[in-house]
């Protein structure tokens, strides 16, 4: 009889700003928690080898948080003065 042992990759403090938890090797995609600071959307896969479990590449990113308000409010400013003049 063969035993069967569950094979797992590990788990990540900060890999792409983003905390991984300890996930079976399946292959499935696994999505990783953005850090305090950090938004997005990031994922990767834990794939088995042998008997070691290994992180795939990682899809997607965790940005700062600061980077997002500096586009949001360039935007903002920039509606705002074009849409000022059409009204005055």
């Amino acid at each position: 009889m063969k035993t069967i042992i569950a094979v797992y990759c590990s788990s990540i403090v900060n890999e792409g700003n983003a905390k991984w938890n300890e996930t079976l090797a399946n292959g499935k995609s696994i999505n990783g928690n953005c850090l305090n600071g950090y938004y997005g959307t990031i994922s990767r896969k834990c794939i088995q080898s042998d008997s070691i479990g290994n992180w795939g590449s990682i899809s997607g990113s965790c940005d700062g948080i600061i980077l997002f308000y500096f586009i949001l409010f360039s935007f903002l400013f920039l509606f705002w003065f074009y849409f000022d003049d059409l009204f005055h």
